[in-house]
């Protein structure tokens, strides 16, 4: 991948290098990122969740609770399907228990994605901006890297 398309997210942990793709999609919002491994793929996918439903770090400076880890386990039949319950998972938390992550830990072995959280929960709900239902499995793929192109892809669509 071209280092000038990139785009570099720095987490506790280490540097995650990825790019987010807006795609067009009809009253919903699609997504292909692409990623040298599928844990960056996941990591990638997050961030464009985050930005989507509008949570930054600058607009969680009011809430200073502790910071807790939530753990996502997903073990579906193939890749897509693994990523897509682990992105399902993630956005309960954010909708249902307000918890917002920060920084993220993902492994990813055979078809088994653990996912760590690290965040905090807020006391405010309307700390995001844009409402999602789902990620859906309309037109979700993963692919891994191939003679022309030398990195891990996925694509999904949310459900707005």
């Amino acid at each position: 991948m071209h280092e000038a398309m990139r785009q570099a997210c720095k987490t506790d942990s280490e540097e995650t290098l990825y790019r987010i793709i807006s795609l067009d999609h009809t009253a919903d919002a699609g997504y292909r990122i692409e990623a040298d491994s599928r844990e960056e793929l996941v990591t990638g996918s997050l961030r464009a969740l985050s930005d989507l439903i509008g949570i930054t770090r600058e607009n969680l400076l009011n809430n200073k609770l502790e910071t807790v880890s939530e753990i996502i386990k997903s073990n579906e039949a193939s890749d897509i399907e693994t990523l897509i319950a682990a992105l399902n998972d993630w956005l309960y938390l954010v909708q249902v228990k307000n918890y917002i992550s920060l920084d993220y830990i993902v492994n990813w072995t055979d078809n088994l994605l653990i996912l760590e959280c690290r965040g905090i929960t807020i006391e405010n709900s309307n700390t995001t901006t844009t409402e999602v239902k789902a990620v859906t499995y309309h037109n979700a793929e993963i692919l891994p890297p191939d003679k022309e192109n030398n990195f891990w892809r996925t694509t999904w669509i949310v459900d707005l």
